[in-house]
């Protein structure tokens, strides 16, 4: 399959070119130059096959070329090994998506791509620098995936100061092949160095790079495969249903959007954010005016500019009237993310994470709809935020053991490409 820029339809490359570029040279993002609807037959015997077999059949189109059987079952394998197990509530239940190495929903598309660009490498005599800007999951799911493989090296920025010390601990404790910086500035100024690094001419030459964000096709395209796999566990698969899915960066949700273009059976779509609310004002009046980020409690979707707004266009055919007629769109306030956690634990016992917290109180604020049960898509495990939400809840805090941090092998930078350029550059 040849992919093109969402700027540009003219602007194609290979499956492998798009992955290894990241980024499309006019600054667009990389889509399928098609999208076939999965056969009738795959849909109607869902339930009979297995995650794997669902994972072999949906991605096999995309991203097949170049590799062989078995390339492409190691590929599978690895990814599968992540559970997706449904958990239910009164009259919704949690897509828990945080079963990965670093408990976020992010593992899945981060270990897709690494260990596709592991298949690639085998046969590449320099290696590649892999540059990714996170809000915080992002950078722990891939340092975790690309961790050690060989001719890989990872360059992570991040906002300093904006994400938890569970997520620093799992981007800046590693060390070897992965670097971590923090940056002095927002999320979208490290989106900034890293978009800016992929159109720079001198990089280019010099550095082989790809981005590691859903930009990326390899990040972005796996990510669809937990909503099929959650209708085939629910089985309701002949019954459209509602997905509710936090938004940030609009990866997560344009994946979804990805897999009912293949034919997952939808009613209904609610996007809840925070108060970096661009995407739902766009949903609300047409008018797309980002702003700049603000830092909120769901820290890992305090993004001002969605760059997969891109994505949502070429998946709408660029229209308000069919986004806002398939989309419907909350921004949650602090105060009601706190409120919501509480309520949550005291009605189930359960703690959620700030960022589901967000779509759980959409649901209940949106959505009217009778039918099949509606999900919500849970980003991350609660621990990740265990400071945050103990104090929500008036519980001690503790840390995670598990994550062994070492403070010295964070990096920290200021908001400057000149640096970041040289950096890339001189310690390559």
């Amino acid at each position: 399959m040849n992919y093109h820029s969402t700027r540009d339809i003219q602007q194609t490359a290979t499956t492998r070119k798009a992955v290894e570029h990241g980024l499309a040279m006019d600054g667009g993002l990389f889509v399928p130059e098609k999208i076939e609807l999965l056969p009738s037959s795959f849909w109607n015997n869902l339930q009979d096959m297995t995650y794997p077999e669902i994972a072999w059949t949906v991605m096999h189109p995309f991203f097949c070329e170049g590799l062989s059987h078995s390339s492409f079952q190691r590929i599978i394998d690895r990814v599968c090994t992540i559970p997706i197990p449904l958990s239910e509530y009164e009259d919704r239940t949690i897509v828990e998506l945080f079963h990965g190495p670093t408990m976020a929903f992010k593992d899945i598309g981060a270990t897709w791509m690494a260990a596709l660009l592991g298949e690639y490498q085998q046969e590449a005599d320099q290696d590649l620098h892999v540059l990714v800007a996170t809000s915080g999951d992002t950078g722990g799911a891939v340092a975790a995936a690309f961790y050690q493989i060989e001719g890989i090296r990872v360059t992570i920025l991040y906002p300093q100061n904006r994400v938890s010390l569970f997520q620093e601990q799992q981007m800046a404790g590693l060390g070897g092949n992965i670097r971590a910086i923090a940056v002095d500035g927002t999320f979208d100024d490290c989106q900034s160095l890293v978009k800016t690094a992929f159109q720079d001419q001198d990089l280019r030459r010099c550095l082989r790079m790809t981005s590691a964000n859903s930009i990326n096709i390899a990040r972005w395209i796996p990510q669809c495969l937990p909503y099929i796999e959650a209708i085939r566990q629910s089985r309701i698969h002949q019954e459209p249903c509602t997905f509710v899915v936090p938004c940030g960066n609009l990866g997560n949700l344009s994946a979804g959007l990805l897999a009912q273009a293949l034919g997952l059976p939808v009613s209904n779509w609610v996007a809840s954010s925070n108060a970096n609310d661009c995407f739902v004002r766009y949903l609300q009046n047409g008018i797309w005016s980002p702003k700049p980020t603000v830092h909120t409690l769901a820290s890992a979707m305090d993004v001002g500019l969605p760059n997969n707004m891109e994505r949502i266009h070429y998946l709408n055919g660029s229209t308000w009237n069919h986004s806002k007629d398939r989309i419907k769109g909350l921004s949650v306030s602090d105060k009601e993310i706190a409120s919501t956690i509480l309520q949550v634990f005291q009605q189930y016992g359960l703690k959620i994470d700030p960022h589901t917290a967000t779509a759980w109180y959409a649901l209940d604020k949106v959505v009217h709809h009778v039918g099949a049960r509606p999900m919500i898509m849970g980003t991350a495990h609660s621990s990740k935020f265990d400071e945050t939400i103990h104090s929500i809840l008036g519980l001690p805090h503790y840390k995670a053991a598990e994550i062994k941090y070492a403070a010295n092998k964070r990096k920290t930078m200021m908001n400057d490409f000149a640096w970041f350029k040289e950096m890339l550059l001189s310690e390559p």
